[in-house]
């Protein structure tokens, strides 16, 4: 047989504490709490408050987002930027170009700036196609540069 404790959950009558659980918690009075005063909200938190396991992950996770944020809230870097793909797209044998972007991850908080070299071969549906077969979206790409042979 089973008594239930908390919700759906049940403890079986031969169980090792029942005696303690029956008891329930104690009556305490005025002067137990005078001596053993609570503890405070504030030095709980810094006792309890995770550690950094990671010295420095962070500040390298805030540097990432700032970065992302600056590349992506800049109008005219990137039309300077469409402009001189515009002209490099029009020649017959374009150069090879290095190509600064953010590659994501799989969460909005994952994801590294990387450089890719390759030739630009053509626009295809709001993305840089490369001769490599990379696909680097224009919304990702924070610079464009020739490359140095």
């Amino acid at each position: 047989m089973n008594i239930p404790l908390i919700g759906n959950c049940t403890i079986p009558l031969d169980f090792k504490y029942m005696e303690v659980i029956r008891k329930g918690v104690p009556e305490r009075d005025q002067y137990f709490y005078m001596q053993h005063p609570k503890m405070p909200c504030g030095k709980r938190a810094k006792i309890f408050a995770p550690f950094a396991a990671l010295s420095g992950f962070e500040d390298r996770i805030a540097d990432q987002r700032r970065i992302g944020d600056r590349f992506r809230n800049d109008e005219d870097r990137r039309e300077s930027l469409d402009r001189w793909l515009t002209q490099l797209l029009a020649s017959p044998n374009p150069p090879p170009i290095i190509v600064t972007h953010f590659l994501a991850g799989k969460r909005e908080r994952d994801g590294r700036i990387v450089e890719t070299v390759g030739v630009p071969k053509r626009v295809e549906c709001g993305a840089l196609l490369l001769g490599s077969g990379e696909r680097i979206p224009f919304a990702s790409i924070i610079d464009l540069k020739p490359a140095e042979e």
